[in-house]
């Protein structure tokens, strides 16, 4: 079976990949593909993609989930969605993509659905993992907590989630202080911070003791948590990763 390097026409140009946060397209790809194996991916999972972006976890996940596995992925920015859509599915038809009109004052204004109010368009337990990087980072407390309803409802029991956060802990809070941090959190609110408040969905993160008490509210056990180089010093991720398991 191919591996991503083999498809070079599915990884965007550059001024699509950087509307989806830059970087090394498929580096980033196969660093989340490596933690989605902790939580059991296999050639016959089913994945589903929040915040799919421009295919850039579909791309390192292509050489594992055909032809057996499924793929997923949704995404409230269109033109990402169109993208993919156009190159992956006439060929490899277990992945799919689709556009969510999700309101988000940064993101996608034009949205009709706010993100505390919109279901997933999947059925109930009709996926092994799910995955959402980048996502919860530009979300409310109230959308984040809606989101992982409906994760737990698409997800089998015992089915993993992958989420990364900007967590606020002891060890965040000193590197804040000495201004080693990208970015700094400076404008809280209750368990949350924003980085920019005259753009408050760029970049949110949350206290690392808020995310522990809201997962297990919701009956997820987390398995472990990345440190993200965000923090100002060596890390598996760039932001905090959150490897998690529902209802195990």
């Amino acid at each position: 079976m191919a591996t991503p390097l083999h498809h070079p026409e599915l990884v965007p140009p550059p001024d699509l990949s950087v509307c989806f946060g830059g970087g090394d397209f498929a580096a980033l790809g196969r660093e989340v593909a490596g933690l989605l194996r902790e939580l059991g991916l296999n050639p016959a999972s089913r994945v589903l993609d929040i915040g799919c972006g421009a295919g850039r976890i579909a791309h390192a996940l292509l050489p594992v989930l055909v032809p057996a596995g499924r793929y997923e992925g949704f995404d409230l920015f269109p033109t990402g969605i169109e993208w993919c859509a156009e190159r992956y599915h006439p060929r490899f038809p277990n992945f799919r993509f689709q556009h969510v009109p999700v309101y988000n004052r940064l993101y996608y204004p034009y949205g009709e659905i706010q993100a505390d109010r919109f279901t997933f368009p999947y059925p109930d337990a009709g996926f092994d993992l799910a995955v959402a990087t980048s996502v919860f980072t530009h979300m409310f407390p109230a959308d984040v907590e809606h989101y992982l309803d409906e994760v737990r409802r698409v997800l089998v029991p015992g089915g993993g989630l992958l989420a990364t956060f900007f967590l606020l802990d002891k060890e965040t809070e000193a590197a804040m202080a000495a201004g080693r941090t990208n970015p700094t959190f400076t404008h809280r609110s209750g368990p949350f911070a924003i980085a920019d408040p005259e753009s408050p969905e760029d970049a949110v993160a949350y206290a690392a003791e808020f995310t522990t008490k809201l997962l297990t509210a919701k009956g997820a056990t987390i398995q472990r948590t990345t440190r993200g180089t965000w923090r100002g010093s060596p890390g598996e991720t760039y932001q905090d990763a959150v490897l998690a398991v529902f209802g195990e």
